[in-house]
Formats: structure tokens, C-alpha cells, sequence
């Protein structure tokens, strides 16, 4: 752009040096009363200046030399005055001005925009990764919590199995609770009816096999009279001494639980 509008001017300079001197010629081959009253007629002519033909400045061709030669120069009405080309010169100079702020303004909006698409790629990327790290804890967080879910059904089926051991074993003690009271209500009873030295060594012999508990219920069986009768009758003094302590903690937890 910036080289045309050079191109357009040094045209225009050419062209005016040209047709002055041509000009110049035609009025110095001219009266001299002619060339005033040819100026004085030029001067009331509209001093517009018309558009000229570039193409007509451009250099002919070597082939075509000879042919422009044999024909005549073009003439003007009038001459492009100096205030005219200085004032086109100006104008164009203005223009040139204007290209060069519109493109400077057209660089720098390029450069904004650039900029602003390099911050929107990059902020992109940085979206694309976050999203790729939130699909990597999303697929680790159902990894999880299927793990978990596992988990959570293996926990419950174990306590319903555990559940259903311990009523079973519930029911199980009940059902030994009562048999083991009824054997020790006989067995109270059969040492009742035995000798008083039979019964305390065998009651003796079952507290030294770790069976005390048993001696112990066995011994709640009796009168309280028979039974230091029969403990009387045991030569282990500590031992009769500790079936004493749990005999009386076994009375007064009986008491207690009426």
C-alpha cells in the first residue's frame, strides 16, 4: 500500500515536470500577445484538476517506442498549478499517516488478540488437566466405594451368621443350664445320703480337679447345718475356706435375685 501511493506521487511529480515543460515550449513558439491572452483565458478556467491517466506516464516497451513517437502529445486545457500538487502531496501525506495509525492499531488489536488466545489455551490445557485428574478420582472414588460395598456385605453377613450362633448357643446354655441344674439337684442329693468323710473327700477330690463351682452348687443343695457338717469334715483348710466365701456369695446372690 505504502509503495502505490509513493508510485501515485512520484507519477504526479513526473508528470507535472513534463507538462510544464511542454508548456513551456508551446508558448515560447507563441506571439507574445497570444501567450497573455492565453494565460488571461487559462486563469478564468476552473482550476479543479482532473484525474490523469497513470498509464500513460509508464515507460514503453522497446517494441512499442517507435509507434508512440509517431503520435502526438496529449494536451491538457491547463497545467496543475505548485499549490495543487504541494496541497495533493499534503493530502497524500495525511493518508499515509492515517494508513500507518490504522495499521499500528490493526498490529496492536492482533497482538491483544493473540495474547488473549494464548491465555484462553492455556487456561484450556489447565481445564483439560483438571479434568482428567477429577475423572482419575472419580473412577478410584467408585473403585472405593465398590470395595466398601463389598465390604459392608461381607460385615453384615458375618454378623447375621454370628447373630445366629449366639441364639443358638443362648438356646444351648438354657437347655444345659437346666440339665446342669437337675444334675446338681442329685448330686446334692446323693451326698446327702452318703457318709459325711465319703462325701467330703469326694468333694475335696472335684475342687482340686478345678470343678469348685460345682462343689459349690452342690453344697447349696444342703441345709446349712449339713453343709459345715461336711465341711467340717474336709482336712484342706484353705480350700474349705474359699468353698465357705463362694457358699455365702452364692446364698446372698440368691437372695438378692428374689
Amino acid at each position: 500500500m505504502k509503495n502505490l501511493i509513493i508510485l501515485s506521487v512520484l507519477s504526479l511529480v513526473a508528470f507535472g515536470g513534463a507538462y510544464g515543460v511542454s508548456s513551456y515550449l508551446q508558448e515560447s513558439g507563441k506571439p507574445k500577445g497570444e501567450s497573455v491572452s492565453g494565460e488571461r483565458d487559462a486563469a478564468l478556467v476552473d482550476t479543479t484538476p482532473e484525474v490523469v491517466d497513470v498509464s500513460s506516464l509508464e515507460t514503453p516497451a522497446p517494441g512499442e517506442e517507435s509507434s508512440n513517437e509517431s503520435q502526438p502529445a496529449a494536451i491538457r486545457p491547463r497545467p496543475a498549478s505548485v499549490e495543487e500538487l504541494l496541497r495533493l502531496g499534503m493530502s497524500l501525506n495525511e493518508r499515509e499517516k492515517q494508513i500507518k495509525e490504522m495499521e499500528e492499531s490493526v498490529a496492536k488489536r492482533k497482538l491483544q488478540q493473540q495474547l488473549a488466545l494464548a491465555d484462553l489455551t492455556t487456561e484450556r490445557m489447565a481445564l483439560d488437566g483438571l479434568r482428567s485428574q477429577i475423572e482419575i478420582d472419580l473412577a478410584s472414588a467408585e473403585e472405593l466405594l465398590t470395595s466398601l460395598t463389598a465390604v459392608q456385605e461381607e460385615v453384615t453377613k458375618e454378623r447375621q451368621e454370628l447373630e445366629a450362633m449366639q441364639q443358638a448357643a443362648s438356646k444351648a446354655n438354657a437347655k444345659s443350664g437346666d440339665s446342669q441344674s437337675v444334675n446338681t439337684k442329685k448330686l446334692s442329693q446323693w451326698f446327702q445320703s452318703m457318709d459325711a468323710t465319703k462325701a467330703a473327700e469326694l468333694l475335696e477330690q472335684m475342687s482340686n480337679d478345678g470343678q469348685i463351682d460345682t462343689v459349690v452348687e452342690i453344697l447349696a443343695g444342703f441345709e446349712e447345718r449339713e453343709a459345715a457338717k461336711l465341711l467340717s469334715a474336709i482336712d484342706d483348710t484353705a480350700l474349705v475356706n474359699d468353698l465357705v466365701t463362694k457358699f455365702r456369695d452364692r446364698k446372698n446372690d440368691s437372695k438378692s435375685s428374689k
